[in-house]
Parts: structure tokens; sequence; C-alpha cells
């Protein structure tokens, strides 16, 4: 772990500008410089996307006295490539020797995107140069066809859609201002339903916009997925705060508990109020929580949204926090799918399903409680000690 990491870690960076942290801890950012990687590796721990858009505002202020704002904006839009989802490949600061000219790649599928920030709109975009580093990407990367450029824009440039539009690069070249790609990462943090975002992360890719039975949905999806999700955080919320409890907190503690007893799994992300997973995906978990009741007995609610996000994963969980991290449940999601049928339930249309999960202390372990007619689910063995 680097000085700057644990640092952060310590609190030591807390309301300290982004150019001191990099002056104390990495130095000036250039190619030569192997504590680029420091500083990149310090990005992917940052778990607020405020925190990050607090860096992104230093580097487009215009400070004098921050040279290296346009390279640490040119990593930090990189990174935000992995919040939504991709495979990132950091780029050259202003070029290298061998024509990657680009300022990084996002891998998703089959599908790469060459991406290109733009901190000052002071100089015109050569995007003749810039389809030379896609092409030189599709000579290197033979499977890969599909390769598109994204313009990520510090400023808006009066003219450049125009001129995207109307030259021969526009099939495959798109452009976003860096504070709209920043809210397609918060929109992923809250969003609950993987599938959804999937049709959010379209968007960055090129599109002809003559049909809109695509974006009909994507908007039907994005409704359908909060009014679920909505109903669920209120249900939670309520039920939590009663007991004088952060909601927030307890998630994060119980996530933290987690990895405690799992040594071996790298730091988890979050990616929605209850979804986390490690920057890799291997690792995929959804966190419950629940106050205790009268009777000493707990109740969740589980999301078919929170079951298809654990199938994206290798080792996906699903954790149970009762009253506080102490009680902590720990249940493999292939141990935990076949009991949904046992479960009662209420479907919120064709899309949504959501499964009640009662949680009860008995005389020697735990169990839950299952709708009549089918046996009650042991679940003691799952209790992290």
């Amino acid at each position: 772990m680097s000085h700057l990491i644990t640092a952060y870690k310590n609190g030591e960076l807390k309301g300290r500008p982004l150019r001191q942290i990099l002056d104390y801890h990495v130095g000036r950012l250039s190619n030569n410089n192997l504590k680029i990687e420091y500083f990149r590796a310090w990005l992917d721990e940052i778990p607020s996307l405020d925190e990050i858009d607090k860096y992104i505002e230093e580097c487009l202020s215009g400070d004098g006295n921050f040279p290296d704002a346009p390279r640490a904006l040119q990593d930090i839009v990189i990174q935000i490539g992995r919040r939504l989802g991709f495979e990132v490949e950091y780029g050259k600061y202003r070029g290298g020797q061998d024509g990657m000219n680009h300022d990084g790649l996002w891998r998703y599928g089959k599908r790469i995107v060459v991406v290109e920030v733009k901190t000052s709109d002071t100089y015109r975009i050569d995007l003749d140069n810039i389809a030379k580093f896609r092409e030189k990407v599709i000579s290197e990367d033979i499977e890969n066809k599909d390769v598109s450029i994204l313009l990520v824009l510090g400023k808006e440039r009066r003219g450049l859609a125009d001129q995207i539009r109307g030259s021969h690069h526009a099939p495959y070249t798109r452009m976003i201002r860096v504070k709209s790609l920043l809210n397609m990462a918060k929109a992923r943090h809250k969003l609950g339903a993987a599938q959804t975002f999937d049709q959010v992360r379209e968007i960055l890719f090129p599109k002809e916009f003559i049909h809109l039975d695509e974006i009909a949905k994507l908007v039907l999806s994005l409704v359908e997925d909060f009014v679920a999700e909505y109903a669920e955080d209120e249900e939670e919320t309520e039920s939590i705060s009663k007991e004088g409890i952060d909601h927030v907190d307890f998630h994060d503690r119980c996530i933290q508990r987690f990895e405690e007893e799992n040594p071996n799994v790298p730091s988890m992300e979050r990616r929605s109020k209850k979804e986390y997973s490690t920057d890799d995906n291997r690792t995929v978990v959804v966190c419950n929580v629940s106050r205790e009741y009268k009777r000493g007995n707990f109740w969740f609610g589980v999301r078919d949204a929170h079951m298809e996000f654990l199938g994206q994963g290798e080792d996906s969980y699903l954790l149970f926090g009762c009253g506080s991290e102490d009680i902590l449940f720990q249940i493999p999601r292939s141990d935990f799918f076949p009991w949904l049928d046992s479960l009662n339930k209420r479907s919120e249309g064709p899309r949504h399903c959501h499964w009640y999960v009662h949680i009860w202390p008995k005389d020697e372990g735990w169990e839950i409680r299952t709708k009549k007619g089918k046996d009650n689910i042991d679940i003691s063995r799952y209790l992290l000690s």
C-alpha cells in the first residue's frame, strides 16, 4: 500500500486540494514518474463521487498554480470509466513514441472506447489525429472491431458537435461533458437494477436516434426501477430510523465486517445503496439490514434486481445484518436461490418481484420462516462468528 493511500485512509488528506496532495505524495505527473501509479490506485480508493467532483472542479478552475490539472483530469476521467463498469487502461500524458497517444481506453465486452479528455476550449480538436488512435487500436486488437471515440470535455465547445456531424468520423464519435459523465456514474451508484444500468451505459456508444424505441424502453425501465427501489428504501429506512440507527452507516459497517471475515477478498466498492462488488466484479454482495422487532425477529426484502446483480459475480453473497453488524449472516447466492420458492413475495408488474425474508431466533440457532406448507430454513451455519 502506498503512502498516499495510507495517508488517505488515516484521514490526513481531508480538506486538502488535489494540487497539494500531488505535490507532496506523487510529484509532477509525467510518463517517466513511476509514482503516477500511486495516484491512479488512490483514485480507486475514493468511495465518494462528491469528492471526485470536488477534484474535477479544481482541475477546471484554471488555477495557474496547478499546471498538472489537465493530466490529473485525464486520469480522473479514465477512472470514472471503472465506476461505469468498464475495464480501463490509462493512456499517455501528451502522447508517446509508440503511436498510442490516446488518453485511455474503456473496454466492455468486445467493445472498446477510445477516450480523449479536453480541459481547455482554446485549441481546435483534430478529429483526424484522434481517429488514428482508433485505427491503431483496431489494428492491434483484431477480435474487437467495435471501437468508438468519446470526447470528454471540461468546458462546452461551441461548434464541436457540428464539426463531428460534418466529418466522416461521425458514425463512431461522440462527445460528453465531464460533469455529465460524473452524473452517469452517480446514476450507476443509485440504480438497483444492473440490467437498467446496462441500458444507460449504451448511451455512451454511438447510436442513431431516428428510431426512439430503445430510448422509450430505457425511460420506462428507469421509472419502474425508481418506484420499486424507492418503496423498498422507504420501508427499510423508516424501520431502522425508529431505532435511531443510521441506515447508510449500518450497511457500511456490515460490509466492513464482511471484509474482516473474508481477508482474501479485495476491498468492496458500493454500487448502489445495497449492492457492493470488488473492482473486478469477481465478488459481489447485496447487503440487507433490519432493526430488531418486538418478538426478536428481523424483516428484510430481496428484489429480483438484487438476484440479477449477484449473478454477475463468481462469488456472490447476500448479507443480512440483524440489529447491528454483530449479528450478520453471509449466505451464498447459490444456496439462497433455491429458497425463493419457499418465501412469501409480492409482484410489482412483470419486471419486479419482492421476496420477504423473515429471520427468527430459535432454541439453538436461527431460521428463515417460510410461507405456509414449506419447511423453515435453518441458517445457523451462515452466521459470522
